[in-house]
């Protein structure tokens, strides 16, 4: 979910758009198991913050990406 988020936040406001594969996007845990989202070195050209929250609950997971473009 945390992937899709990005994409979704990311896809309209990039010059590439929609043209945007799942493979740009990448997600680490970061040492306090945070998680950390990488993009391919074309997609962080235009990218200049990406800010995530994930939270679940026994039966539902969100997550929420906020994207500052440049």
């Amino acid at each position: 979910r945390l992937k899709e988020a990005a994409f979704k936040a990311m896809s309209e406001s990039l010059p590439q758009g929609y043209e945007m594969d799942w493979r740009d996007i990448e997600v680490k845990n970061v040492d306090n198991g945070k998680p950390h989202i990488l993009l391919t070195e074309e997609l962080s050209k235009n990218v200049k913050h990406i800010d995530v929250s994930i939270s679940h609950s026994r039966d539902y997971a969100t997550a929420n990406v906020i994207a500052m473009i440049n």
